[in-house]
Parts: C-alpha cells; structure tokens; sequence
C-alpha cells in the first residue's frame, strides 16, 4: 500500500507540470478507454475548444503518459491510472468520442484493431450510422474469423426496446443482427449465437413481410 502512496504522490507530481492544454489533450485520449491511432488523436483534440498544436502536445506525451503500440497505435500509460486522472464531465467525454466515432466511420479503410473502438463507441452513443458502418464492414469483409476477433463487444449489444438492437431504424438493426451473428459463429460461443439468432429471429418477425429476409 505504501508503495502504491509513492507512485500516486510521483504521478500527480509529474502530472502538475503538464501544460494546460497537455493536460486537457491527456484528459480527452483517457475518455477513448483504449488504444487508437494520431487521426483519431487530432479528432478528440479537434473537439471545441479545440486544442492547438495537438501533435506536438501529443508527441510530449508520448512515453511517460501515452505508449506507442504496434500499426501507429497508442494507448494511456499505467501512469494514467496511478495518478486517477479525471476531469471531464460525461457530457464532455461523449463530445469527444462522438468526434473520434464520426473520424472512424467516414474512413475508407480502417484498422481491425480499431473496430473494437469504433463498436463500444457506437454501443455508448447509440449511434445508428455508425452501427450502419459496422455491419456493412463487417458483413463485406474477406476475412471474418480475423475481424471477429475485434468485434466482441457487438455480442453483448441488446435491444433497448427488447425487440430491435436499433428501434428506429428497422433496416440498420436487421443489418446489425445479422453481423453479431456472423461475428458470434466466428468466435464459436455456442450460447451467444443461439441468444442472438433467437432475437434475431423474433425481431424479423416484427417486420413487414416484404423486408423479411430471414424465411
């Protein structure tokens, strides 16, 4: 316990010598609960008030708080938590994975490293053009098995409303099932995908019969 007092003590030490903005931009990557990439990086730093010189900042950061990955990926130190860095308001933290969210969906090519980001923030913000962007990527890919991987989050996605993943949009949730399907065979959880082709099953039965597509 005492070592834990020390290394907190050094973080927060460490951490008051940050730049207001360093500080703000470190704030903002620790809301994205993961790793990502310097787009996504400059989309959390783009967010109002925008923070300047972002890749220099971010470049500073890099090492005592920020660790560079494989692919030009990063993710927050353990320093991060040592210190219980905290800051921005819920609403604040979903501003910015709202911008980071939107950089990922208007990509044409994208990580499947990052799809884990690019789901829990859909799931989060319940966003149904970017849960559109997650079906379709991950019914189109050449190589689901791999991409499944990445896509575990989506297993646990329920509908809100009991019946749909995406109440108002009856289409995209039907799209959507039919990649948590593709995503639990893939992943060969037995339960998981007789759950989900069960609600699968019973949302399809909620729709007009000229847009079933599961007889």
């Amino acid at each position: 316990q005492e070592v834990i007092e020390v290394r907190k003590e050094i973080a927060l030490r460490l951490l008051e010598g940050l730049a207001d903005d360093a500080h703000l931009l470190l704030l903002r990557l620790t809301a994205l609960m993961g790793s990502f990439d310097r787009s996504m990086m400059e989309a959390a730093a783009a967010v109002a008030p925008p923070i300047g010189r972002p890749g220099a900042l971010f470049d500073y950061l890099v090492g005592p708080w920020i660790e560079e990955q494989a692919g030009d990926r990063f993710t927050p130190s353990p320093l991060v938590a040592t210190a219980g860095i905290t800051g921005l308001s819920a609403d604040e933290a979903n501003r910015v994975r709202q911008a980071v969210l939107t950089n990922l969906v208007e990509r044409k090519q994208i990580n499947v490293e990052l799809f884990s980001s690019m789901i829990v923030f859909a799931m989060l913000l319940r966003d149904a053009r970017a849960f559109m962007a997650i079906a379709s990527g991950i019914i189109g890919s050449g190589n689901r098995a791999t991409l499944a991987q990445h896509c575990v989050p989506l297993v646990f996605l329920t509908a809100p409303d009991g019946i749909r993943l995406v109440p108002e949009q009856p289409f995209v949730s039907m799209m959507l099932r039919t990649a948590q399907l593709i995503v639990a065979a893939n992943l060969r959880g037995a339960r998981s995908l007789e759950r989900i082709y069960a609600e699968a099953v019973a949302e399809n039965a909620t729709l007009a019969v000229p847009a079933r597509a599961m007889n």
